[in-house]
């Protein structure tokens, strides 16, 4: 019996337990497999310190942090703060910085800005479009980063949520038994997907976060960035899969690719 086979007699086995425990809802309407509860954390920018930003195509965009030598700080002008930064939300002329793109929190029109995720919590969504639930000023993190200037804000009342701590250790498979790492922040893991020169590297053929490649194209039917991947990969724990890692909101135990890059990211203090 080959692995395939197993993974899809696994997924069978385990999709109704899957659907007990994991209660399926929305952010803006595409993020899966996340649950809500009604907590009202945040109040002024500062509070956002640590706080990883995910562009909604999965690109991670920094931390919020004043920290001017965290090579992964929006406060570092040189990386993440860089206004020649393809992946930096300063660069007027790219994806995530144009006030014309989709993804950028600029477009006061964009429907899919990028999510503000402290571990596994989605606190806020960087967006000038005022329309969107939880929406916080991108000028007004920015100038409180660049300056110190702290200003208070409507909390986010529904702050969305998903446990990704207790994914920790657990192995990311593709649909055809391919290893793609394993879900841990551990850098010097040879198999942690946050390591840079194994399963987190951008350019690697079997890596989530090569955005040309089979496992993390948002095009690809293997990938899960794609919103509509029928195939994407399945998170496999001790006892068998226990989650599907995907975009896609109609896949039963759908587990946020965002979410789990938020968590991956994200610093507490």
């Amino acid at each position: 019996m080959t692995l395939n086979t197993q993974l899809e007699r696994t997924i069978g086995n385990h999709i109704v337990l899957i659907c007990k425990w994991l209660l399926i809802c929305f952010v803006a309407g595409c993020m899966p497999g996340i649950s809500a509860s009604a907590i009202a954390s945040v109040l002024k920018i500062s509070d956002l310190d640590g706080a990883a930003l995910v562009a909604r195509d999965g690109k991670f965009l920094g931390i919020v942090s004043r920290d001017k030598y965290n090579d992964k700080s929006l406060g570092n002008d040189y990386t993440y703060g860089s206004k020649y930064n393809a992946d930096s939300i300063l660069n007027e002329y790219g994806t995530y910085g144009s006030k014309y793109s989709e993804y950028s929190p600029f477009n006061p029109y964009s429907s899919n800005p990028p999510s503000l995720i402290r571990n596994s919590t989605v606190v806020a969504v960087l967006t000038k479009n005022v329309s969107l639930p939880g929406a916080i000023d991108p000028n007004a993190v920015l100038v409180w980063i660049k300056d110190g200037v702290d200003t208070s804000f409507g909390a986010h009342k529904e702050n969305v949520s998903l446990d990704i701590e207790r994914f920790n250790g657990a192995r990311i498979v593709a649909r055809d038994g391919t290893f793609l790492g394993k879900i841990s922040k551990n850098e010097f893991d040879s198999d942690s997907i946050a390591n840079e020169f194994g399963f987190g590297n951008p350019f690697g053929s079997e890596s989530l976060f090569n955005e040309f490649g089979r496992f993390g194209n948002k095009f690809s039917n293997e990938s899960p960035f794609n919103e509509m991947a029928t195939q994407p990969p399945v998170i496999v724990g001790a006892h068998g899969v226990i989650g599907v890692l995907t975009s896609n909101s109609s896949i039963p135990g759908g587990v946020s690719p965002t979410l789990l890059l938020g968590w991956l990211h994200s610093q507490s203090y």
